[in-house]
Order: structure tokens, then sequence, then C-alpha cells
């Protein structure tokens, strides 16, 4: 047997599963949609996999159906894809391969599912670790910033600011400017410069 039926009947016992699970054995419109395009794809016939095909093949519609004016198709492709979306969540969450309808076309995509249930690295144990307490730290900085930027922008803004002034000295020996130091001295005391 090639390597290609092999898959294929893989393949085929996956859509029967699902097919049988309960969210789809009592919907026959769903189950017929989901069949087709599977049994259309493991045939090599994507090409096929048209909105107007199936909506003749699968829904019954006559040729020369518009999909403007019956929706159908995409409506139930938004249907199928929730309820394949469910069905892996509950009765397949422990399945290794997974079908998939992507948005944006009628082609199904078969996948291996990963599991997720391994053991966390310790490298990434390590790390969620330290995600709180950065966090944290990270918010105290926010507030202690936040606290800053009001204190600065809602303080007074026509405070004086005192200016302090040494008393001047004569270093020129003369008593004439005697006078002249002190008025610069005092006058500075009384005259506050506002910002």
């Amino acid at each position: 047997m090639r390597q290609a039926d092999f898959e294929a009947q893989a393949v085929r016992r996956q859509l029967d599963k699902v097919l049988a699970s309960a969210g789809f054995s009592r919907n026959e419109r769903l189950s017929r949609f989901l069949r087709f395009v599977v049994e259309r794809h493991l045939e090599g016939r994507d090409q096929e996999l048209k909105e107007s095909l199936i909506a003749i093949e699968v829904f019954g519609r006559q040729p020369g159906y518009d999909s403007k004016q019956d929706p159908i198709v995409r409506t139930e492709a938004s249907r199928l894809r929730a309820r394949l979306s469910e069905y892996y969540l509950a009765d397949g969450k422990s399945d290794s391969m997974i079908i998939e309808l992507p948005k944006g076309g009628y082609v199904p995509v078969v996948r291996s599912a990963e599991r997720t249930d391994k053991p966390a690295a310790p490298e990434a144990a390590r790390l969620n670790k330290w995600r709180i307490p950065v966090g944290i730290a990270a918010l105290a900085l926010l507030v202690v910033a936040s606290a800053a930027v009001n204190w600065w922008w809602f303080r007074p803004q026509n405070t004086p600011i005192p200016i302090a002034v040494l008393p001047l000295l004569n270093l020129n020996q003369d008593p004439a400017y005697d006078y002249f130091a002190d008025g610069l001295t005092g006058g500075a005391h009384t005259q506050p410069v506002d910002h």
C-alpha cells in the first residue's frame, strides 16, 4: 500500500469519527458538507471546491445558482467551522489528526494535532516565575512616575523664588563706594524674582 493511500485511509477514519460525534450525527446538512469537501480533497480535486458546485451538489440548488441572492454555502461553511472547533475542544481533544476548513475557501486542511500537555520547559518555568514580580515593579514605577508628572504639572506656577545675596564688599578700599555696595545688597533682599 502506498503512503498516500495509507494517509487517505487515516483521514477517512478521522472523518468518520468526527461525523459520528454528537455535534454532527444529528445534523445531516453539515455532515454532508464536510464529507463532500474532504472526499474531493482526498481525490485531488481541490480546484472543484467552489461555492457554486457545493451549492448544487450538497445543498440541492439548481444550476445557475447565484450566491449573492442565496448565501447558503457561506452561512453553512461558517457553521461548519464553528462545529469543527467545538468538536476538537471537547470530544476530539485527544485526536491525533485535525480536519479544518480555513476561512476564505472551501478546501479542507488536514494536519496532525500538536500535543500541548507536555510539562513546561525549565526555561519557560523560570521566566513565568519572574512575570508577576516584574509586573508589580513596573506598575509601582508607573505610579511613581505618574505622581511626579502630576506634581510638576499642578504645582503653583507663580511662587516667587527667593534669592539670597551675600553682602557686597568694597574691595576698592575707597569709602565713597561703601554706600554703593550697601545699596545693592539691601535692594536685593526686598525684590523677589518671579519665574
